[in-house]
Formats: C-alpha cells, sequence, structure tokens
C-alpha cells in the first residue's frame, strides 16, 4: 500500500537526521505532516524528535515565513499541542488553530485536538463561536494555559482533587465562567474537565453549583454518575457540595455513586 510505504520512508529518513537549524526544524516538520495529513497516518518526524519541535515553538520564530509559521502551528494543534507561544507569533498561533478547528472529530491521525481544550483556552464550542478565538487576548490565553498545563501534569484524579490550588485559579473570573459553562464536555471526561469540576466545588457561589445540579437532570450513563460522585465525597467539606452529592443519590442508583464503573475513567 501507499500509506504503508510513506510511513517506512518517512521513519527512514527522520530517524537518521542530526543537528538541526530552527528552520530546518520548521521545514521538516511541515513536510512530514503535510504528507501524513494528506495519506492519514502520524508523521514520524514529530515522534523522533518532539522535544526539539515543541521548543523550536516557543521561540520568536524570527526570519520564518509567517505561512510556515502558521502551518507549523496548525500542525502541532491537530496533534494536541499547545505551547506558550511569543506575542509576535500569537497571531498566526490563532490563525493555526482556526484550521485546525476545521477538521475537529475527522479522525485520531487527522486531529486529536480535545475540544476541552479549545473550549478552557478560547471559549470556542464550535464554528458557529469562531470569532471568540480571536477575541482572545494574548494574555488571557496565557492565564488560561496555566491552568490547562497544570491540570494535564496529574496522572490520576485522586491526585489532582488532592494537589489542585483551585483557589489560585479562582481568581481567573473568565476561567470560572468557562468552567461554569462546561459540563456538556462531561461526557468524554479528562483532566481539564477534571480540574474545572474541582473549580466549580471549590467556588462558593451558587451559580457554580446551580450548573452541577442541572446537570443531574442530563439522564446521565453510570459511569460519569460514579465519577461526579467521586469528586463530591472529596470536596464534602461544604453544606452547598453535601447537597449536590445528596440530590445525586436522590436522581440515580446508590450503587451507581458508589461502586466503580467503566472501562474508561
Amino acid at each position: 500500500m501507499e500509506k504503508d510505504k510513506k510511513i517506512k520512508l518517512q521513519e527512514k529518513k527522520y530517524q537518521s537526521v542530526g543537528k538541526l537549524t530552527t528552520s530546518k526544524i520548521i521545514d521538516l516538520f511541515i513536510e512530514s505532516e503535510n504528507e501524513a495529513l494528506h495519506h492519514k497516518f502520524q508523521g514520524k518526524f514529530y515522534p523522533s524528535r518532539h522535544y526539539d519541535i515543541n521548543a523550536t515553538l516557543t521561540k520568536a520564530l524570527k526570519g520564518i515565513d509567517k505561512q510556515k509559521i502558521i502551518d507549523a502551528y496548525f500542525h502541532a494543534s491537530r496533534l494536541g499541542v499547545i505551547v506558550k507561544v511569543k506575542e509576535n507569533n500569537y497571531p498566526f498561533f490563532l490563525k493555526g488553530i482556526e484550521k485546525t478547528l476545521s477538521s475537529l472529530g475527522e479522525g485520531y491521525n487527522i486531529n486529536i485536538l480535545r475540544p476541552s481544550t479549545v473550549y478552557l483556552l478560547f471559549g470556542v464550542n464550535s464554528l458557529n463561536d469562531i470569532e471568540n478565538l480571536h477575541n482572545t487576548k494574548y494574555n488571557e490565553f496565557l492565564e488560561n494555559l496555566k491552568f490547562v498545563i497544570k491540570v494535564n501534569s496529574y496522572t490520576s484524579y485522586p491526585s489532582l482533587r488532592r494537589k489542585l490550588k483551585a483557589s489560585l485559579f479562582l481568581e481567573n473570573p473568565m476561567l470560572l465562567r468557562r468552567a461554569q459553562k462546561i459540563t456538556p464536555f462531561f461526557n468524554k471526561f479528562n483532566f481539564e474537565t477534571a480540574g474545572a469540576l474541582v473549580l466549580l466545588l471549590v467556588d462558593s457561589s451558587k451559580t457554580s453549583k446551580q450548573v452541577l445540579l442541572e446537570y443531574h437532570n442530563a439522564d446521565l450513563p453510570r459511569e460519569t454518575v460514579w465519577v461526579l460522585g467521586s469528586f463530591y465525597k472529596d470536596f464534602s467539606n461544604t453544606e452547598a457540595n453535601k447537597l449536590l452529592l445528596k440530590d445525586l443519590y436522590k436522581k440515580y442508583p446508590k450503587e451507581w455513586v458508589d461502586e466503580y464503573y467503566s472501562s474508561i475513567y
């Protein structure tokens, strides 16, 4: 098959590459991923040089063609990689993200950028609110990125629940507002939605509790009920959170809340 042949040729070509300049790293990354995207496989330059590529994308990239910068951010983001870009490259970064958003949900080898990541960083839930992407200021992106990086640094939900210093992130009102609207993403629970759930449980506002109470009415699957219950139990130090747990027991079978269930979580 042509696809298999392309994969083997890339493996041979990129594993033997030595020391590279910034410009060459960008060129080979784009070259590899353009071909990989066309034939729907994971390009072989990124796995072998991902540390170099990620570090390169955080640089000023002076002297690099603007379209190449956009293409590099496009390919990186569709591979699920979001880095702290320099402010001078932020407009190019957003253009790369916008291109990535047009291919969300088209398959693993095409785009693995999580919708929850896009929403927390930019407030974009679909292509219908793409204007939010370009309305997100650079400093807002950096503040939201701190949260995304932090929650993804944990290796388990219990660890995240114990160690995340939610009070620090509650100082970011934009992030809290997005956390209060993130329940639709709970159908594919991950460390970002887990972190947002912790924010809602630590926040003392009625709004944060109400969105969870309303979510209980959504005919939730058993695995989601168990995940919610495990978080509520760890944050049952307030009356408001105790009421959340009580409401969950009221609406769903006790074993759904108490007994671990899922091949996913």
